[in-house]
């Protein structure tokens, strides 16, 4: 069997980088994808550690630009596509009455239109080449709430 090719952006941590270990121990060649070029490196050091594939690309996914040339370059990498694991996200924290916009725009732009950018470059490339991919969109507990500043731990245990 052909190991899958599959892009992993935040990566460098968290859910990120634990799906890119999972992936990388299952023989798939994975791009982890950040714009923490340090943690980013370290996930693949720790997955070519374990004789795992895997490449670094530092991303901003809040820019379409970044996420097309993602893509080319796991298909110039690799020569397929077969997974994109739209895991990036950022928050600012805090009140929203207390938030600038410049913060608000980044967060949108991360949250938001870095899964929208990822979804149109992934499945474009998916279609150009003539395979069934997957893709594959996530979200934090705050996807399906609205918590007032940060969610404090106790409040969740109340769910």
């Amino acid at each position: 069997m052909t190991a899958r090719v599959a892009v992993i952006t935040g990566g460098a941590n968290g859910i990120g980088r634990a799906t890119c270990l999972n992936f990388a121990a299952k023989g798939d060649k994975v791009v982890v994808t950040d714009f923490n070029e340090e943690m980013g490196r370290e996930t693949v050091d720790q997955i070519t550690a374990n004789g795992g594939v895997a490449i670094y690309v530092k991303t901003d996914v809040s820019k379409q630009e970044d996420v097309e040339l993602l893509i080319n370059k796991a298909v110039e990498t690799y020569g397929r596509l077969d997974i994109v694991f739209n895991n990036a996200g950022i928050g600012a924290g805090g009140m929203i009455l207390d938030q600038d916009m410049e913060g608000y725009y980044k967060t949108i732009g991360v949250n938001q239109h870095g899964v929208a950018f990822g979804i149109m470059a992934a499945g474009r490339k998916m279609k150009e080449l003539g395979n069934k991919g997957v893709i594959i969109n996530t979200a934090s507990v705050f996807g399906y709430l609205a918590p007032m500043g940060l969610l404090p731990i106790r409040r969740l245990k109340a769910l």
